[in-house]
């Protein structure tokens, strides 16, 4: 089943605003992105595959060092 999330869904977990999503989905910034009357809508496996990808390496302290 394909799943569809909201700008609303999206939003917060892309770190972005809901403007910034909108009008980068009017773009075609983002994958799976499908037009639903007038509101966007995001396949959920083209979105959580996009934050795999772009999930933060975790930060290494350059100020440790071995003893």
């Amino acid at each position: 089943m394909n799943v569809l999330l909201t700008v609303e869904d999206i939003a917060p977990v892309l770190r972005i605003t809901e403007r910034t999503a909108n009008d980068l989905a009017r773009r075609g910034e983002l994958p799976g992105t499908i037009k639903v009357g007038k509101v966007w809508r995001f396949k959920r496996e083209e979105m959580e595959s996009l934050i795999g990808q772009s999930w933060p390496e975790p930060q290494t302290d350059n100020n440790v060092h071995d003893a």
